[in-house]
């Protein structure tokens, strides 16, 4: 599975065309078409807690990595002594690792 933030909506009819032409021109490919993708899902624009959660969890991914976070309507994040934790906001991640300084990512 592959996911995409940051693609501009556009009113196309097609958006997997519109993904594919942004990854093959990104990455240099020149035999990737929208045909090579099996299913795809556009997602909305997030909002209000959504949005909070989403940014929670990039950078929960920044700083512990992305095989140690894992969403389900909540993020849980695995530390370097093998403790899985609930968090909800940036704040919880803060306290988490104890230090106080992650930040939102950018």
């Amino acid at each position: 599975m592959l996911l995409f933030h940051g693609v501009p909506e556009e009113k196309t009819k097609d958006p997997p065309a519109r993904v594919t032409a942004i990854v093959a021109e990104h990455l240099k490919l020149d035999k990737f078409f929208s045909i090579s993708i099996k299913t795809s899902y556009q997602l909305g624009c997030l909002s209000g807690k959504s949005r909070a959660r989403h940014d929670a969890f990039l950078v929960a991914r920044e700083s512990f990595g992305i095989n140690k976070c894992l969403t389900q309507g909540t993020i849980y994040v695995i530390t370097s002594e093998g403790t899985r934790h609930r968090a909800e906001s940036i704040a919880d991640l803060d306290e988490i690792s104890g230090s106080g300084s992650t930040e939102k990512a950018k």
